[in-house]
């Protein structure tokens, strides 16, 4: 039998859980409130005293332990001077990054870990529509405001602007990690519109949400999150349910698709840079038509910007080096895994290797084998991004490691986003299917 929390406790979790999420998402609600109700460390903090009241096992999860090796491991490196270059830099580093990755794996831990499905639908579908408050505010903003959500990606905080980080937020334009976010999501919401392909309004309904959530990505002008949301829509939507009769219909795909000159993908992408919204997304598509058709020349004086992203590659390599071991070069901030390598070495980018490989070993053993090709997606998305721009964030952690793996453990379990399940009806089906009282432990961990 599977040991549930008491349906009035458990709300708690749900509330608790929102606000948090809510804070995290919907800018045009929580950004217009007074302090302490605008801050994201207060919902943290009533998170945490509900889980430490309520059941504190879930703080003492066996999931953290990669992420508290991952914390020791820094900390111990910096005090023992062996990172002794910017210290604060590198402190604030590791807090601005443990801190969202530790409230994903809050996340993960009470609604996954344990299983706990007594009100998982309700909390995503009351997020899903958080998400979507979120693209169409965002959306009205930047018809208003287009290069609103690039000024967000950085450069409004390194001018020191944040008058005008917070307007733009509080009316609604979100910010670099909510775009990056949605582009990581897009196969769990194609896996949803296939399971509801035979419902003509639930499927209407979805399509209309992965249209609008996928348009707000166009309106942000992020060439590269458009593009991977682009490509992980395609191979969701050719994706099988043997992941292997997938990758061969992918690799004949691809195949085909080699043979064609490049002059072809040239010419279309330059057609749609022409009719896309945004003059910078324009340039941008422009600029990757360029590099297409003269791909056999190389990027060297193509004057694009890939070119330019492409000579921070060579500049973060020189820098790790000089310490290949432990690190301590420069950082540009524009490549999540060099600049890792740069900053802190091989010893200091094993603690994230550890904590992915604990997070898609986990996963994968509470979702079902025809779902693993859309957790795949995504987890290559997060990771291939990682060498082309710089990622993390709050918002790029929770879609990529809890709102996927959430969506694929709810179907797994047999309930949909359309279920309207009672507390008991999800207890039963839950016995039904002689779930282990505890989360599997890893053998890393054992």
């Amino acid at each position: 039998m599977i040991r549930f929390l008491s349906v009035k406790s458990f709300n708690w979790f749900l509330i608790g859980s929102l606000l948090l999420a809510g804070q995290m998402i919907v800018d045009i609600v929580f950004k217009n409130l007074f302090f302490p109700f605008n801050s994201y460390f207060f919902y943290i903090v009533i998170l945490l005293g509900i889980t430490g009241l309520i059941n504190y096992h879930y703080l003492v999860d066996s999931i953290f332990a990669p992420l508290l090796f991952f914390a020791g491991f820094y900390f111990f490196l910096m005090f023992t001077g062996i990172y002794n270059n910017e210290t604060y830099h590198y402190t604030w580093l590791l807090i601005s990054e443990l801190l969202p990755v530790f409230v994903t794996f809050l996340f993960y831990s009470i609604w996954i870990r344990y299983r706990q499905l007594i009100n998982l639908n309700s909390f995503l579908k009351i997020v899903l529509v958080f998400i979507l408050i979120a693209a169409i505010s965002s959306i009205i903003g930047l018809n208003k405001y287009p290069l609103a959500a690039r000024q967000l990606a950085g450069g409004l905080a390194r001018d020191g602007d944040s008058s005008t980080i917070d307007f733009y937020k509080s009316i609604g334009i979100s910010g670099y990690h909510f775009f990056y976010g949605l582009a990581f999501s897009m196969p769990a919401f194609v896996m949803v519109l296939k399971k509801h392909w035979s419902n003509g309004f639930q499927r209407l309904l979805i399509l209309l949400y992965i249209g609008i959530t996928y348009y707000a990505i166009v309106k942000s002008q992020m060439t590269t999150a458009l593009l991977f949301a682009t490509l992980n829509l395609f191979f969701a939507a050719m994706g099988l349910k043997n992941i292997r009769k997938s990758l061969w219909l992918w690799l004949f795909v691809i195949g085909f698709i080699l043979f064609i000159p490049n002059q072809f993908y040239a010419d279309t992408v330059r057609l749609v840079s022409e009719t896309v919204p945004g003059e910078t997304l324009q340039k941008r598509l422009f600029d990757l038509s360029k590099v297409i058709e003269f791909a056999d020349q190389g990027l060297e004086g193509a004057g694009t910007h890939m070119e330019r992203r492409a000579e921070r590659i060579p500049f973060l390599l020189s820098q790790f080096y000089q310490s290949p071991l432990i690190g301590g070069g420069e950082s540009t901030g524009h490549n999540f895994w060099l600049d890792r390598l740069s900053l802190f070495g091989i010893v200091g980018v094993i603690p994230w290797v550890i904590l992915f490989y604990v997070f898609i070993r986990e996963t994968k053993s509470v979702i079902n084998r025809e779902y693993h090709l859309y957790f795949y997606l995504s987890c290559f998305s997060f990771v291939l991004i990682g060498f082309i721009k710089g990622s993390g964030g709050s918002l790029v952690y929770f879609f990529s490691f809890f709102m996927v793996s959430a969506i694929l453990f709810l179907y797994s379990s047999g309930i949909t986003l359309f279920s309207s399940y009672t507390a008991v009806e999800i207890n039963i089906d839950i016995n039904k299917k002689k779930y282990p009282i505890q989360p599997r432990r890893h053998r890393l961990l054992r």
